[in-house]
């Protein structure tokens, strides 16, 4: 957990608020659980609020820009409405990786990692407590993920994300070792 804290900056009542109202999930999950990942390949920190709650977003955006620091966070309007999101908030962070906010549909964090893309990041933390997928369990002890039969239109930027967190790619029948300088 100390790991993910120090992602985002903020004391640990913050976070401990923050992650209870919210769950986090994805690339920085990723890193805090292992620790051949480097912290330079987490690009943000991704917080979910599930059940469309609006409620509960506008208090973590609250929290948020508090902790922050952050005055005029910068809204999306660029993703995918199959995707189950409803609106990504980015909140730049002079304390730790900027946090995007992210409302979801989806109803628990269990659905939500399993919508996820790529097998490695179907991992979150919530409650306390950390949520591994048994795909992502074994992507992290392998050091290698599966593509998908299906990929989306972005998988080569998800992909180089993998790569540069220390996962080999996997296309099913063929696996990839890239070297990055």
């Amino acid at each position: 957990m100390d790991r993910l804290i120090d992602l985002t900056g903020f004391d640990k009542d913050t976070f401990t608020e923050i992650s209870t109202l919210g769950v986090i999930a994805g690339g920085s999950v990723v890193y805090a659980l292992n620790d051949f990942v480097p912290e330079q390949s987490v690009g943000d920190v991704d917080i979910f609020v599930l059940n469309g709650n609006t409620n509960i977003f506008d208090e973590l955006s609250v929290i948020i820009r508090a902790a922050t620091g952050c005055l005029f966070p910068k809204k999306s309007e660029y993703y995918w409405t199959e995707s189950k999101i409803v609106k990504v908030v980015t909140f730049e962070n002079s304390r730790g990786k900027p946090i995007q906010l992210i409302l979801s549909t989806m109803k628990n964090p269990q659905e939500l990692v399993n919508d996820f893309t790529l097998d490695y990041v179907r991992c979150y933390f919530h409650e306390g407590m950390f949520g591994v997928t048994e795909d992502a369990r074994q992507a992290h002890s392998s050091r290698i993920i599966t593509l998908p039969d299906d990929p989306q239109k972005d998988i080569e930027i998800r992909v180089q994300k993998a790569i540069k967190k220390g996962f080999e790619i996997c296309d099913g029948e063929w696996n990839y070792t890239t070297f990055v300088q």
